[in-house]
């Protein structure tokens, strides 16, 4: 039969204690006997040297008590301790012992010699304490099963309950009910309640990873069919040809910065690679706007005022790609209008005339992943709108700035 752990934990309690208990009773009962016997002895064999001489001017060789026998002739000795007395060997009396003694009465030596009991006679005269100690053996294993049974089901009652949680669980609870305990298993419970958490994270990252490349990744892709198409056409003007290669280019630029976002998103926050952080200044900030600028297209382009000012910033020029490239074509696809785009030392900001209405409450999916990035980064994130603008502040020098010297 396979036991549960409660059960486990009653026998193991039960079974030591019981065996600890026996032990013990058994020591001290074998002490107590040893001590019993050994003062019972010597009062036992001076009361039969004592009745016996006082026998012995009545001419008898031999008196006999239950414990002793008295010799008061040498003679009348068994023949193996006469042996041994006479070629003096007392090592041979090792299972009978023997008192030699003088009787003050005549001067003539008088012998004790002790009966061997054997190991059944110890059992028989002993049965009583023994049937005591057992008795009292199994009424304090009855005593202690009641208690450790209370014990064990007060003991296993947490790991019940985080049982029964981690069981309950459902794709649709958010939050693991951890226990409100300071030992092991309130430990473990926090430990289930982590592990919960990052698992609830992990499947948030995988549904927006899939519903961040199903809607983005649409469009490159449509791109890069089109104009494959039509350069299989032959007789294509040069620059026919060329404009097809550059939106291809542009599209291709577009896939890798999105893979590498959801690359980036998929991670986990204690994960991140900080190994890509590199200084960047002012310099380095216009050649990314201009390349983002020239795959945003001519028409956007004659939209957008941009402006760099002196900065020096220690950040992941990869994630910085993702942040413009998202910030420009969210801009550039919810308006028609003309489009600002500052960075300063403090951040980023970029504003776009609002259309409509329903242009004003719109974020595109390019809005969220700038969020998430600003999230893992710790980076401030504020969109902001009226009747006119729509604006989006990106706060990056109390993270990633230094300071230049």
């Amino acid at each position: 039969m396979k036991l549960n752990y409660t059960q486990k934990l009653i026998a193991s309690l039960v079974g030591y204690s019981c065996l600890l208990m026996l032990f013990t009773f058994s020591i001290v009962w074998l002490m107590i006997e040893a001590s019993e016997e050994d003062a019972s002895a010597g009062a036992s064999a001076q009361t039969a040297i004592a009745i016996a001489l006082q026998h012995s001017d009545e001419g008898h060789n031999t008196f006999v008590t239950d414990d002793y026998t008295v010799y008061f002739n040498e003679a009348e000795l068994p023949e193996i301790i006469r042996q041994a007395l006479t070629s003096n060997q007392p090592e041979a009396l090792t299972d009978t012992p023997v008192y030699v003694g003088i009787n003050p009465t005549n001067q003539q030596r008088y012998y004790v010699v002790s009966k061997a009991t054997g190991l059944g006679d110890f059992f028989i005269a002993e049965f009583d304490d023994m049937v005591f100690i057992l008795m009292a053996v199994v009424l304090a294993t009855l005593i202690l099963f009641i208690m450790a049974t209370k014990m064990a089901r007060q003991l296993a009652e947490p790991v019940v309950s985080l049982t029964h949680s981690v069981q309950n669980l459902s794709a649709e609870d958010t939050q693991f009910p951890t226990l409100s305990r300071d030992d092991e298993i309130g430990q473990l419970s926090r430990a289930f309640g982590n592990l919960f958490n990052r698992m609830q994270a992990f499947a948030l990252r995988e549904r927006d990873f899939t519903r961040f490349a199903s809607h983005e990744l649409r469009s490159p892709a449509a791109v890069i069919r089109g104009n494959i198409d039509l350069l299989k056409k032959d007789g294509l003007a040069p620059e026919v040809t060329h404009r097809a290669i550059s939106r291809l280019d542009a599209a291709s630029h577009r896939i890798t910065l999105l893979i590498n976002a959801f690359l980036y998103l998929g991670r986990e926050s204690e994960r991140l690679d900080e190994t890509k952080v590199s200084p960047l200044q002012k310099c380095d900030l216009e050649n990314i706007v201009n390349l983002l600028l020239e795959h945003a297209g001519e028409q956007n382009r004659e939209r957008i005022q941009w402006h760099v000012a002196s900065l020096d910033w220690n950040i992941n020029s990869d994630l910085l790609n993702i942040v413009l490239d998202n910030l420009i074509r969210n801009a550039t696809q919810h308006s028609t209008g003309c489009i600002t785009l500052a960075i300063t030392a403090s951040g980023i900001n970029i504003s776009n005339a609002i259309d409509n209405e329903l242009e004003q409450s719109r974020q595109g999916i390019g809005l969220q992943i700038i969020e998430r990035i600003c999230e893992l980064n710790h980076w401030g994130y504020n969109v902001a709108s009226n009747e006119q603008r729509f604006t989006v502040a990106i706060e990056i020098a109390p993270v990633t700035s230094t300071t230049s010297t």
